[in-house]
């Protein structure tokens, strides 16, 4: 059966705070609870939370304890440190490593098809349930991946910009390219991202990453590769960090078919702490029409 593997290891410097830890919606639950109460009903028996060390206490109170018995739920640190020997840490830095560096972490835990979801992010039960799905039909042998395709119209924050990570496509729906796009936001019912001062028209039904995407093993030697010429390109004063795009890049350059599969799923979540009362909205909602019991 395939495994989810949770990022949960993130700042929140826009949010001003842990986002993993605020409670939402009217029974209080956190987003993570609700990705964990969809993936258990999609069919995953296993679930890899990524998390830095220093929240181990808290996420054993909030997230581990209550969730251990109703799937087999492992945990992983992410830590500047966690390099294979061969690379230092820069002095100086205190920034992450990125995305694909918590993925990394993961590693060990994993033998089968596997999914990736951010902790702060509501993906949906449709989006879940598909993701499970086309998991279940991969063999952990072959390398392959994919990547849950969210229209833009529906990830958009009513409070501020975003950026996001346009999917381009051929005509058989596999990946070519992701175009990481900054500072996105709605202007007078035009989606707009801006580009070096320059503003650019998008359309509401484009096709984004939300890093809801499932891969199997051999993926893992492409992070590999791909982290050692990141690693090597970088300069003593770089905040860069290694993200999941460099890896599907790596993929793509090597000839790996990454296919998007389109999703009609709505999307939120808190980049900004103004985003809570839009989100407490939202999850009532799908509360008040059953989606969601009262105890997940």
């Amino acid at each position: 059966m395939p495994s989810l593997v949770i990022l949960a290891a993130g700042m929140g410097s826009r949010y001003g705070g842990t986002k993993q830890f605020s409670a939402f919606g009217p029974h209080n639950h956190l987003i993570i609870e609700y990705t964990l109460y969809d993936a258990i009903k999609a069919g995953f028996e296993k679930v890899i939370c990524v998390i830095r060390k220093e929240i181990e206490p808290e996420f054993n109170e909030s997230i581990f304890n209550k969730w251990k018995d109703k799937v087999d739920l492992r945990m992983v640190f992410q830590e500047i440190d966690s390099l294979p020997r061969q690379y230092q840490v820069i002095e100086g830095r205190t920034k992450p490593w990125g995305t694909a560096h918590a993925v990394w972490m993961a590693e060990d835990e994993i033998h089968e098809p596997f999914a990736i979801a951010n902790a702060d992010d509501f993906y949906g039960r449709e989006a879940i349930q598909k993701t499970c799905d086309q998991l279940k039909t991969m063999s952990a042998d072959t390398n392959s991946g994919f990547i849950m395709g969210y229209e833009l119209g529906n990830t958009l924050s009513p409070n501020g910009s975003v950026s996001r990570g346009l999917c381009k496509t051929n005509e058989a729906g596999y990946l070519t390219e992701i175009e990481e796009l900054k500072s996105i936001e709605k202007k007078n019912e035009q989606i707009i991202a801006q580009t070096n001062g320059i503003e650019r028209k998008l359309k509401s039904k484009a096709l984004i990453s939300m890093n809801l995407m499932g891969f199997t093993p051999p993926v893992f030697n492409a992070v590999r590769k791909e982290f050692d010429r990141f690693y090597k390109n970088l300069t003593p004063e770089s905040t860069a960090e290694f993200y999941l795009a460099n890896v599907l890049t790596r993929l793509l350059d090597e000839g790996v078919n990454v296919s998007v599969i389109p999703t009609n799923s709505q999307w939120f979540g808190v980049t900004y702490s103004e985003d809570k009362d839009w989100v407490n909205r939202q999850l009532a909602e799908l509360h008040e029409s059953g989606v969601y019991p009262d105890e997940l």
